[in-house]
């Protein structure tokens, strides 16, 4: 069932863009065949082989690392700027 949903997300996305195109007599099919094929091919070693799955571990490693040297920055400029216990109209 999720393999239809995929095929039915990717269809979609053809439609609307072929439906939006200005020149579709110059649109190469069997480019964003290969294309598809690739990105196909790419997702299916990210996930089912070790070396994929390290290196996504290994890029979400990076960026929570990020995220933290981003938020001990945001403290130091912004620290006492901020009521801890209060809500915005954004999170009401």
């Amino acid at each position: 069932m999720d393999f239809i949903f995929l095929l039915t997300g990717i269809l979609f996305v053809f439609i609307i863009a072929f439906l939006f195109s200005n020149n579709r007599k110059k649109i190469k099919y069997k480019r964003i065949l290969i294309m598809l094929a690739v990105q196909i091919l790419l997702v299916y070693t990210m996930m089912n082989t070790s070396i994929g799955l390290i290196a996504i571990t290994s890029v979400g490693q990076f960026f929570e690392k990020l995220m933290a040297v981003a938020d001990s920055g945001i403290q130091f400029v912004f620290g006492g700027m901020v009521n801890k216990g209060a809500t915005t109209f954004f999170f009401v």
